[in-house]
């Protein structure tokens, strides 16, 4: 089976100029290039603070483009990805969150206004969603040199060539995704690469993806249909999102 993340790469190689991922009515508008860029940056930080494959990183907030980028980061270092709804009340979020056994999580600015982090103990580095910045972290980051680290790293700029996704692990567990819990508390539903990538495959010959289209992303990405067939489905086949 073929990996998602090979479909991703090689769409961002063959339209690197082209637009990808765009807030509606924000500043955010990424080319594939500069989602790879992105991700690179990201995956350098997760270097930075020791975070292992395996390692579980949250994700709540509300959709927007980082949302994406901060999960193919995730993917393409090989932690798994914990997204959480950001509607849920506070004290489930701290729940999940200490649950999931994250160290690391992805914040946004609606729901850092109404969670605690001192409530997330395991948590090591908590990162902003709207801009890719460490809002706390126990190890002593600095932002500075963390972007003259990514430079020394690759002088010339984050180029194509610079692309290599791990493409061998169909199996290991990419995501965790906790349901709304409408018959109960919410549930980790553990899905692999290979069952996400089932799904770019299946849609394929159901669902208009390629260069030039343009969808809207309007289900939350922590729900799966919205993750899948709102963003890595249309990123697989170079539309904008």
């Amino acid at each position: 089976m073929r990996h998602y993340l090979d479909f991703i790469e090689q769409t961002m190689r063959h339209n690197w100029n082209a637009k990808a991922l765009t807030d509606y009515e924000g500043e955010v508008d990424y080319t594939y290039g500069d989602v790879a860029t992105q991700m690179a940056r990201l995956e350098l930080l997760f270097e930075k603070i020791g975070l292992h494959k395996g390692d579980k990183v949250a994700i709540c907030g509300r959709n927007c483009a980082n949302w994406g980028v901060a999960y193919l980061a995730i993917a393409a270092y090989g932690a798994v990805a914990v997204s959480i709804l950001p509607d849920f009340t506070s004290d489930s979020i701290h729940e999940l969150v200490n649950h999931s056994d994250a160290r690391v999580m992805f914040v946004g600015p609606w729901v850092r206004g109404r969670i605690e982090l001192s409530k997330m103990p395991h948590i090591e580095t908590f990162i902003a969603i709207e801009d890719l910045s460490v809002i706390q972290s126990v190890l002593p980051l600095n932002m500075e040199q963390w972007q003259a680290d990514f430079t020394a790293k690759y002088p010339d700029g984050y180029k194509e060539k610079d692309l290599f996704f791990q493409k061998d692990n169909l199996d290991d567990l990419a995501l965790i995704n906790y349901t709304s819990g409408s018959t109960g508390s919410p549930k980790g539903v553990m899905l692999t690469h290979r069952n996400l990538s089932s799904n770019v495959i299946e849609g394929e010959d159901h669902i208009p993806n390629r260069p030039g289209l343009t969808v809207v992303s309007m289900l939350p990405l922590a729900h799966m249909f919205g993750l899948m067939f709102e963003c890595i489905y249309q990123l697989a086949g170079g539309t904008h999102v």
